[in-house]
């Protein structure tokens, strides 16, 4: 399906119901495409999340970064105004994507689709090199804020906030997507967990040396991967990744990232993500690691 298509069923499916009010602060940013494969400018993509249960309206809406906002616009050949239907997802695109040659074929057919209104997300589009804030305004204030990074995200990965509920200044709470191209327009991938039933229990309550990480999975084999990230959501160790566990592991951490390097005291996140090879249900489970030294 081209984006023509696509917006003409998004047209229909979104310009029927108008509400404004207080239920704008319902909409959260809930997926960014910072480093998009091919044409970087024209693939990149914001979605937002309509988490209410009204429909609402974002006339005069702005979404931008540190480098500038940009005016939320109906896509070429729409004179209706943007709207998200509740529980409803709505993808903004640079103006480049609609002139281009590679469109997403991911998009599910309910989702919204729209612009802004000068090409470039900001002055120099979504920013994958630093830790960078998104900023989504209503006419009336701030609807949502959130901080991310991408330095470390593969080329062709989203990322993609893993509780919509949960604070989005939380780098914790941004995942990369699963699957080349992210979710647009559709759940994330990275929320689609499990109920954690599983435990994570980590030893010592101060680590100053080492941590032990002992993981009871609520199924099993699965194939997992277990991860440690920073306090400003870098990804500084992969313990095991895509590894056939049992359900009962114990893992070591000698407090060193990837390259060896001993790492700073502070509070630090451990990630375990795995994938039932009996039912194919996703399973996560997060706990959080306070790393001192001795002196």
């Amino acid at each position: 399906m081209d984006w023509k298509t696509h917006a003409r069923i998004a047209i229909v499916a979104f310009g029927l119901a108008i509400c404004v009010g207080s239920a704008g602060a319902t909409v959260v940013i809930n997926e960014i495409m910072a480093n998009p494969r091919g044409d970087e400018n024209a693939r990149e993509y914001i979605e937002l999340l309509n988490t209410g249960d009204t429909q609402v309206k974002l006339t005069g809406w702005h979404i931008g970064n540190t480098s500038g906002d940009d005016m939320i616009i109906a896509p070429p050949g729409s004179f209706l105004p943007v709207t998200i239907p509740p529980g409803g997802y709505l993808l903004i695109f640079d103006p480049d994507y609609f002139d281009g040659d590679e469109p997403y074929v991911n998009i599910p057919s309910g989702a919204g689709i729209c612009t802004i209104e000068s090409s470039g997300f900001g002055r120099y589009g979504i920013i994958n090199s630093r830790i960078d804030t998104l900023t989504l305004r209503s006419p009336v204030g701030v609807v949502d804020r959130i901080q991310y990074t991408a330095e470390d995200v593969e080329e062709g990965l989203s990322l993609e906030r893993i509780d919509p509920m949960a604070d989005g200044m939380d780098l914790a709470n941004w995942a990369p997507s699963h699957l080349y191209d992210g979710s647009p327009g559709a759940p994330n991938y990275a929320s689609q967990s499990a109920p954690a039933s599983g435990t994570l229990r980590i030893g010592p309550d101060v680590p100053e040396m080492s941590a032990t990480f002992e993981i009871e999975w609520p199924e099993a084999p699965v194939i997992a991967s277990v991860r440690i990230y920073d306090a400003l959501g870098r990804n500084v160790r992969d313990l095991v990744t895509g590894q056939r566990q049992t359900a009962r592991v114990t893992l070591i951490w000698d407090g060193r990232d990837d390259r060896g390097n001993v790492l700073q005291t502070g509070r630090y996140v451990v990630l375990a993500e795995a994938v039932s090879v009996d039912t194919g249900r996703r399973l996560r489970l997060r706990g959080t690691v306070v790393l001192a030294r001795r002196r």
